[in-house]
């Protein structure tokens, strides 16, 4: 069994009442369609580091090995030079040989982490890994953003896997397309960063592109549609 542990931004937030303001806006139809009814926003002082420790601390009250490898997942750090795992590390007091590798790729970190780590596991080169994700994009999203602000939350997650709970990975497959880069990025709005997300060209890539990536995931896995009972994936 993988260990894992979370931390929520102090806020909770009822979307029915922060959505009021916004025009034509049906509250049962979005929780409908994402179901989600709250998020989570940090206070003033919280920031990815902050959850972070606190996601990691909690965690490793279950863990009687030392830590060989941090892998912190952010597109929303407290600092890049240091790098922001640098900052985690020194908080959790890990071992000055432990491996540590930032990672900046958003709804992907994850699974990138996930995969670096088995990888660097199965090969011998660490024995166990800490994967921390953080963000607060909640900082970014402004009121009347009806695109973002519906779905967006600040929080952190901490796993710990070592050969013991090592999950098996069948088959992976990665798909980048920089060009869709203006589908999803901050911009400058009354001189502060606004994310800026074009819902319906996000939905197009993901509704072309995800069946395709199922098929290519289950063929390099040597298995049919139908050995599987259950898909979950990734988004309202």
């Amino acid at each position: 069994m993988i260990n894992g542990s979370y931390s929520f931004g102090a806020n909770k937030i009822n979307l029915e009442n922060e959505t009021t303001s916004f025009k034509g806006l049906n509250f049962k139809e979005l929780v409908k369609k994402t179901g989600i009814r709250y998020i989570y926003r940090t206070k003033k002082g919280e920031t990815t580091l902050t959850m972070a420790i606190d996601a990691s601390k909690q965690l490793l009250k279950n863990v009687n090995e030392k830590v060989e490898s941090l892998i912190f997942v952010s597109q929303s750090p407290v600092s890049t030079i240091p790098a922001a795992g640098c900052l985690l590390h020194k908080e959790l007091n890990l071992s000055k040989e432990c491996f540590v590798l930032d990672l900046i790729q958003g709804c992907s970190g994850f699974p990138y982490a996930l995969t670096t780590a088995i990888n660097l596991i199965n090969n011998g080169l660490f024995k166990n890994c800490l994967i921390v994700t953080s963000e607060t994009y909640t900082k970014h999203i402004s009121k009347d953003n009806r695109t973002c602000l519906p779905i967006f939350s600040d929080a952190a997650s901490s796993i710990f896997i070592d050969k013991k709970s090592l999950p098996k990975m069948l088959s992976s497959y990665f798909l980048t397309d920089g060009k869709g880069a203006n589908n999803l990025c901050l911009t400058n709005k009354d001189n502060k960063q606004d994310l800026f997300m074009h819902g319906a060209n996000v939905f197009t890539f993901t509704a072309e592109n995800v069946p395709s990536a199922t098929n290519i995931l289950l063929e390099k896995a040597n298995l049919k549609i139908g050995d599987i009972k259950l898909f979950i994936f990734h988004q309202a």
